[in-house]
């Protein structure tokens, strides 16, 4: 993964360092640094470096340290293709994506 190490920095460890993932579609408009907030429906928000790059249109994924920073616990999952993921949960149950506002801080790094 493109992660904020190749920029002479130490690399990021997800159980460790609070960061967003940069969504695909926005790698170019944005650049792995820069930072952004991610904000839940209640209110609760942090702001972190943008330090991988993750699938198209999937805005709000964040490091294990942030989602337990949010109040949620990893929880390893199996989706019908069969690869194992990582969720979220708040129950030891899979929590559905939970809608968040994001913004981009563009030419922040």
């Amino acid at each position: 993964a493109d992660q904020v190490g190749r920029n002479g920095n130490r690399d990021l460890d997800a159980d460790i360092d609070r960061y967003v993932t940069l969504p695909a579609d926005l790698h170019g408009t944005l650049r792995i640094g820069d930072r952004a907030t991610v904000i839940l429906g209640d209110g609760r928000q942090q702001t972190g470096p943008l330090a991988d790059v993750g699938p198209e249109g999937r805005h709000g994924e964040v490091s294990i340290a942030m989602g337990r920073g949010f109040g949620f616990q990893p929880l390893l999952v199996v989706p019908r293709t069969g690869r194992p993921d990582l969720d979220f949960s708040s129950n030891g149950r899979t929590t559905p994506d939970i809608p968040v506002t994001v913004i981009y801080y563009p030419g922040s790094r």
